[in-house]
């Protein structure tokens, strides 16, 4: 399959800080070691010359040279993330600097790459608190508080409180990748600890680069939409800051549902892996998806935005985890097919061979969002990994003819590329 791509810039157009040029050289130079970091790791030196030690010093002492730029407490904020550093007790650690001028910040640390065996690999970010889109996720996670009672499969689906098992969500706009996130089509968001060695890489703290996040579906996505999905103009209608509040609640949702629900499924599943993830990417996916559009209270004081708009928002996504490929390797990938061909057996979406178009039946999204949750908490709930094992080969199937248009067609991209500074 021809790589398709479309460069996208990922300076932000709407941070507020001044930074010092003495600052800007200090986190450029820190930029370059992290990708210096990231290219050394493979090289074999047998033994005699250490140096991702001396390029890690390296790092360290460039970050004490930020001190000059920063206020009080940016100065004591960056002595203890040195002392981390020093300690090496973290997976990603973020940096703020923090002057009068207001916070930049600095993700630091190595992430999973599944191009290189899914070994750690060196990884950097640099931007600044999107503060407009925190204060929106802010406002949607008071909603979530009080969410559980009024879902129907409660009982059954529900067992952990969402105040105590939800993950520290917050966006930022990003100026600069490096080393790993530097790279073809990587994360948007990054998941990693607070520190505590137990569980790290574990969903505790989330950082979903937002100018990234809206940008790749307004490249992607939406031009999938316009061209695959009826009635897409829908979508298409509403302004940037309604869409991308859509996207990103859509977002926050998925990343709650993976705390939601009674999970008696992974234990029973050790040898099939990939199998229970896929899952469980999909109830995260339909748990988003039935918040969205089944309690209103989620758009009180907001634009409406109607069942019809989430869900072609959300079949334009799919439309591009499928494009992307990597079945067997994504689990969000095999959950994007799972969800696919789930929906067109249940009649919610039809494909019009003559127009060559996906037409959605808005009547019927409800009742099938239900009936899939339904099915899905209680997969998890009792447990049986050969019910489980059913349920994924009967959607995975992915011999459906009507994908072969928007998965070839080489006049949309299939990646985004990443500008550094």
């Amino acid at each position: 399959m021809e790589e398709l791509r479309c460069t996208v810039s990922v300076k932000s157009d709407s941070q507020k800080v001044i930074l010092d040029d003495g600052l800007i050289n200090i986190i450029k130079n820190i930029t370059n070691i992290v990708d210096v970091l990231y290219s050394i790791q493979k090289i074999d030196t047998g033994g005699n010359v250490n140096f991702e030690n001396f390029f890690y010093e390296k790092l360290i002492d460039n970050l004490g040279m930020s001190r000059p730029y920063l206020n009080k407490r940016g100065k004591n904020e960056i002595n203890s993330r040195i002392d981390i550093l020093k300690n090496g007790n973290f997976d990603i650690l973020n940096i703020p600097f923090i002057s009068d001028n207001g916070v930049a910040e600095f993700l630091f640390g190595k992430i999973i790459s599944q191009d290189n065996g899914n070994k750690k690999r060196y990884a950097a970010a640099f931007g600044v608190p999107d503060n407009y889109y925190n204060n929106l996720v802010e406002r949607l996670d008071t909603v979530l508080e009080s969410i559980h009672t009024d879902i129907p499969f409660y009982e059954v689906g529900i067992e952990n409180d969402f105040t105590d098992h939800k993950s520290d969500f917050r966006c930022i706009d990003v100026f600069s990748f490096s080393g790993e996130l530097n790279r073809l089509n990587k994360p948007i968001s990054l998941f990693y600890s607070k520190g505590q060695t137990e569980i790290l890489s574990s969903l505790t703290k989330v950082v979903v680069f937002s100018n990234v996040y809206f940008s790749r579906f307004e490249y992607i996505s939406s031009v999938l939409g316009r061209k695959y999905i009826e009635d897409f103009a829908t979508v298409d209608n509403l302004s940037r800051d309604a869409k991308n509040t859509v996207l990103l609640y859509w977002l926050r949702g998925h990343d709650t549902g993976h705390f939601f629900g009674k999970d008696n499924l992974g234990n029973e599943m050790r040898d099939q892996k990939f199998l229970y993830y896929s899952l469980h990417e999909l109830k995260s996916d339909i748990i988003s998806l039935y918040i969205l559009t089944h309690f209103d209270y989620v758009w009180d004081e907001m634009d409406y935005i109607s069942t019809d708009i989430i869900f072609r928002l959300f079949f334009a996504e799919v439309l591009r985890y499928i494009r992307r490929g990597g079945l067997g390797i994504f689990p969000d990938t095999s959950s994007a097919w799972l969800a696919f061909n789930h929906y067109l057996e249940k009649g919610v979406v039809d494909y019009d061979e003559g127009r060559n178009l996906f037409c959605i039946d808005s009547g019927r999204i409800k009742k099938v969002t239900v009936d899939l949750c339904e099915t899905i908490f209680d997969l998890f709930y009792r447990g049986d990994p050969v019910a489980a094992a059913e349920f994924y080969n009967r959607y995975i199937n992915t011999s459906n003819d009507n994908t072969t248009s928007f998965i070839y067609d080489r006049g949309i991209p299939y990646y985004i590329d990443l500008n550094n500074f």
